[in-house]
């Protein structure tokens, strides 16, 4: 059974987001708050994070919102993560070289992860968030759908990407 997570938070970071629709949040948050979500299918989701204090405060996002029974976080290189699940929706949001990482690792990194995807995700589908095209060339994949963003004052783009 689905429990509702904890959306009593006063204010979240995202409402000072320009584009922000604080009607259609109010909207969609009563929503949830007034419906019986019993009964309803959740997938599970996986997530690793390498970092061991971005680890851990993703763990306590999670519990704080009350989804630690939907969200297991793995404290692991995602090279190591087992993938027996049912085909689902990989979300990544993957150095872009800004803040974290060389190019040259990152080159590695983004190959090692389009290795990864193609060999254990087959009918799977990848979210990517990407601040440089250039990396993720080295997925050696063709993104079907690309999304425009701004992500912290960098030109970002969601890629979706159908793993086969």
């Amino acid at each position: 059974m689905f429990k509702i997570p904890n959306i009593t938070k006063k204010n979240y970071l995202f409402e000072n987001w320009i584009d922000f629709k604080k009607d259609i949040f109010t909207s969609e948050k009563l929503k949830l708050m007034n419906n019986n979500m019993s009964g309803l299918k959740v997938s599970k989701v996986i997530g690793c994070e390498i970092d061991i204090d971005i680890f851990e405060q993703a763990q306590k996002n999670i519990s704080l919102a009350g989804l630690e029974n939907y969200v297991e976080l793995h404290n692991i290189d995602f090279t190591k993560l087992i993938v027996n699940e049912e085909p689902g929706i990989i979300l990544c949001n993957p150095p872009y070289g800004r803040r974290i990482g060389d190019e040259q690792e990152l080159i590695d990194l983004y190959s090692q992860l389009g290795d990864f995807l193609k060999q254990n995700c087959s009918g799977w589908t990848l979210w990517l968030l990407s601040g440089n095209p250039k990396l993720t060339r080295f997925l050696k994949m063709k993104a079907s759908l690309k999304i425009p963003i701004n992500n912290g004052g960098i030109d970002c783009r969601w890629m979706k990407y159908l793993i086969n």
